[in-house]
């Protein structure tokens, strides 16, 4: 792949040094959207609502789904069913209903095991899902689906896992997470796009830093760019320009966790999954400096150059401040994020207070704001 510097990108790094900008469909700007397949599924989606209205220089498709085989399915949710599992993680909502509807004969079991095990996702919209079937589900901390079973592991003992993120070949239906067997279920599974054309084409101006910045709206979104880059040979050269080169915006938090998983620097990410809450930000008209500070894998933070490892619990809290630059965010947002519910108002305060004595040797502090909550700025020399 050629890559070369447009005349666009030239033109942008007359800012000056250390600024950036917010990303904006106004004006010059050049947004991309990548897309996953739950967006055309999603109950509430998202194209032709809120990112739909944003006039996008490439909106594309990076991942797309096959469904498993209706008996393939049964199989699998028999097998987890007999398994007897003291609980149960979804992680899609497009899944669930899939699920559910796919039962056949195993629905009454299904639902029943649905309704008397605790039910979790770390997905808002899972959870949405979830209540839509009138099956109560808890909202949890975790970051990504892959520390879901990790969780239900430690709470629980056992899980049954709702799985829609596998891009490898169907796996079998009882694996092994940590000490505990996991039932998977997986009602879809992930591929690449039939035609890269478009995909392909969006990793190129990436590379070439021919876009302001780039939406995320799915964990499935991030893991078929890379994908695609993966193809050509470039992942290592993406990942380069999505921490550096670029504004990286998701959707929700395990969209932004999944792009810091692939090395991007994520610092927007809406307050609520609200499709409005994301368009307001998007469409903020203000430059500014970003904070230079990355979440990396295994509990490491980075900033110029600087680098320390927190707790997974700070490491939450960091993240959700991190992804929401400039942005004050609410006690029972950060609270949310970090636990999985409101009710931690005194953890919360410890907490933050541990997180800012950690993060010092970046440079970085937690600022408290009277009455509104929290927001992650740079320490005063």
């Amino acid at each position: 792949m050629t890559l070369t510097r447009s005349k666009h990108a030239e033109a942008r790094r007359e800012t000056p040094a250390g600024h950036n900008h917010v990303v904006t469909p106004l004006g010059d700007r050049r947004l991309a959207v990548a897309r996953g397949p739950e967006t055309a599924c999603s109950s509430r989606p998202l194209k032709g609502t809120t990112l739909g209205a944003v006039d996008a220089a490439c909106d594309t498709l990076t991942a797309d789904w096959d469904p498993t085989p209706a008996a393939r399915l049964r199989e699998e949710t028999e097998a987890a069913l007999v398994a007897h599992p003291a609980a149960i993680a979804v992680t899609s909502p497009a899944g669930v209903r899939r699920w559910i509807s796919e039962a056949g004969p195993l629905r009454p079991g299904l639902m029943a095991a649905l309704h008397r095990l605790p039910v979790v996702s770390h997905r808002h919209d899972a959870v949405e899902a979830c209540a839509s079937a009138g099956v109560a589900a808890q909202l949890v901390g975790a970051e990504s689906e892959e520390e879901l079973p990790f969780h239900l592991d430690r709470v629980y003992g056992e899980s049954l896992v709702l799985e829609t993120a596998r891009w490898a070949a169907p796996n079998d239906v009882a694996v092994r997470t940590g000490d505990t067997p996991t039932c998977l279920v997986q009602p879809y599974r992930y591929r690449l796009p039939s035609d890269l054309t478009e995909s392909t084409r969006l990793v190129q101006m990436l590379i070439a830093d021919d876009i302001d910045g780039i939406v995320f709206t799915s964990p499935a979104s991030v893991a078929g760019l890379f994908e695609v880059a993966a193809e050509c040979g470039v992942s290592t050269v993406l990942s380069d320009a999505l921490s550096r080169q670029m504004t990286v915006a998701a959707t929700d938090r395990p969209t932004a966790a999944a792009a810091e998983q692939c090395g991007a620097f994520v610092s927007r990410c809406p307050l609520r999954t609200d499709g409005r809450d994301l368009l307001a930000m998007l469409s903020t008209l203000v430059d500014r400096p970003l904070l230079p500070a990355r979440v990396l894998p295994a509990g490491v933070v980075e900033a110029e150059g600087r680098r320390v490892e927190l707790s997974p619990l700070e490491l939450r809290l960091f993240a959700a401040l991190n992804r929401r630059q400039g942005i004050v965010c609410p006690r029972g947002v950060l609270a949310e994020e970090v636990w999985g519910h409101h009710s931690h108002g005194d953890r919360l305060l410890s907490l933050t207070s541990r997180l800012r004595r950690r993060i010092t040797p970046l440079g970085l502090t937690v600022e408290a704001v009277q009455r509104r909550g929290y927001r992650l700025r740079r320490a005063r020399s």
